[in-house]
This record gives structure tokens, C-alpha cells and sequence, in this order.
């Protein structure tokens, strides 16, 4: 199961330093979080293939990388059935649960109810 704190990054991180938290974690992507924890976007595997193709270097920070449009989930609007339908439709395992300030609250996963 994941945790909150297992799929958070700093823009700051390296390319190679979110290939081994996707590994890690199983997860296929990860959200990029300020230091005040305000979500500024998600990074997947996809973006980061993307990246290397254009010969990026590895150890190139990821801020110019992720994407800055997430999906996300207003922790005053949680309906669960449209949750579930919206994780299926993007086939992802989880979505970040934000507050009206955009901060991070928590993550609901595809197993919640």
C-alpha cells in the first residue's frame, strides 16, 4: 500500500533519483510538492523516457519536467463513485487530495471507499 510521504518529491530531485523512488515504490508516477507541501504537478515514467530520449542527463533536476496540469481531488468534494470511475478511466492507482490552498493533504487510493 502506498503512503503519502513514499510518492512525494522535490522539483529539485534528480532524474535519477525519481527513477529509484518509481522503483521503489511500484508507483507510476510521483507528485512534486513544494517545501510548504503545495502540489506543483506529477512526474511519471513516461515523462522521464521522454526526457532521456532527448538525451537529458540523468542527473538533471526534474523542474522543467513534470507535468505542471495534475489531476487532482478537492478534499471538500469527495465522491467516491466518481473517484473510482476517474481512476479507472486514467488507469492509475491513486490521486492527490488537495485543500483550497492546493496543499497536499493526503492520497486516495483506488482501494478506498
Amino acid at each position: 500500500m502506498l503512503k503519502l510521504s513514499s510518492v512525494k518529491v522535490s522539483p529539485s530531485i534528480s532524474i535519477k533519483s525519481v527513477l529509484k523512488k518509481l522503483d521503489l515504490t511500484g508507483a507510476k508516477y510521483l507528485l512534486v510538492v513544494s517545501a510548504k507541501n503545495k502540489l506543483l504537478g506529477t512526474i511519471s515514467d513516461g515523462d522521464i523516457r521522454r526526457a532521456l530520449l532527448k538525451s537529458i542527463n540523468l542527473d538533471s533536476k526534474i523542474t522543467n519536467l513534470f507535468n505542471k496540469s495534475p489531476t487532482y481531488i478537492d478534499s471538500e468534494n469527495l465522491n467516491h463513485s466518481k473517484i473510482k470511475k476517474n481512476l479507472k478511466k486514467l488507469q492509475i492507482s491513486y490521486l492527490p487530495i488537495l485543500d483550497r490552498d492546493f496543499k497536499l493533504v493526503d492520497i486516495y487510493l483506488e482501494n478506498d471507499s
